[in-house]
């Protein structure tokens, strides 16, 4: 075991979540700004990564709720993601013997029902790009709302297709890569 102080573990944590994991950058920033958050924390307390326990943690998250920064459901989730993660990799490279971040629950999210946009909205969607659409960009700015819509793609998803997944015999898009690298 090490006992060296958690921000000397930061950088080869960030080189993992990159090379190992391949997490998307998005996530790999969030992990990293906790992690970073964590470490002032840790040594704040006089905590090695070897000593930390499931308690240390919980105190931690805890911490940042009761400051009121932040206090959700879904950045405690997140948090305890990342805290899940950096001691998966601690335990990996042999510097702790458990990972304390197992044991503790994730906050149940409760999910507001997503609506759909009316006909109306969806109309006045399409005819604001027409309208407003620099000249020239017209009928791509339209094309985009109207694949948007009828598709119910996420921009992402929207923005990464290309030609050769468009199958206009059939009138579909096809290997359209989703959330969840589902396709």
């Amino acid at each position: 075991m090490s006992s060296r102080c958690m921000s000397d573990f930061l950088a080869p944590f960030a080189a993992y979540l990159r090379d190992e994991l391949m997490l998307e950058p998005s996530t790999r920033i969030r992990y990293e700004h906790v992690l970073k958050d964590f470490a002032e924390f840790a040594e704040s307390q006089a905590l090695a990564p070897a000593e930390a326990r499931r308690d240390d943690l919980l105190h931690y998250l805890r911490a940042k709720s009761a400051a009121g920064t932040e206090p959700s459901k879904a950045m405690w989730n997140l948090r305890l993601a990342a805290l899940r993660t950096f001691f998966k990799y601690l335990l990996e490279e042999d510097v702790v013997h458990t990972n304390p971040a197992t044991p503790i629950e994730r906050r149940t999210l409760t999910r507001k029902e997503r609506l759909p946009l009316s006909l109306d909205e969806m109309l006045a969607l399409v005819d604001a790009a027409d309208e407003h659409s620099p000249k020239g960009q017209k009928a791509r700015n339209v094309a985009i709302f109207q694949v948007l819509l009828h598709c119910s793609l996420r921009a992402a998803e929207l923005v990464s297709l290309t030609v050769d997944q468009l199958d206009l015999t059939r009138r579909v898009f096809v290997g359209v890569r989703a959330k969840g690298d589902k396709v």
